[in-house]
């Protein structure tokens, strides 16, 4: 700016330059925000989708598959082969799969557990 300035006889070229570079300054954090605001929708269906998909409730009688496997911690596939090996059983609902609560828990009680070493609690 102070170039501008001294390059400038009678001062209106400065007040032009300073007055264009604070719109554009305007114009830059507004388009910033309108930006952010473009995204937030986006970026809140993601975080929303994230949590539901993560989130199992605890006091449910089923579970579809993904929600078996987020509460138990296993991988779609692990389910699937465990379902085919007839140790975890399934309902049909429609085209929806579904495991009960009890049988969830009984496939847990019936996995081979490791002995805890000596000196260790469970």
């Amino acid at each position: 700016m102070n170039k501008y300035l001294s390059d400038n006889a009678d001062g209106l070229d400065a007040v032009a330059i300073n007055s264009a570079d604070s719109k554009r300054r305007r114009n830059a954090k507004r388009s910033a925000q309108e930006a952010a605001s473009a995204l937030y929708p986006e970026i809140r269906a993601a975080i929303e989708a994230a949590v539901k998909r993560l989130y199992v409730d605890p006091n449910a009688e089923s579970f579809s598959i993904e929600a078996f496997c987020a509460r138990y911690g296993v991988g779609r596939q692990l389910a699937y082969d465990e379902i085919n090996a007839g140790r975890l059983v399934i309902k049909k609902a429609g085209r929806r799969t579904l495991i009960g609560r009890a049988d969830a828990e009984r496939w847990l009680e019936r996995l081979p557990g490791k002995p805890a070493a000596s000196g260790e609690t469970a």
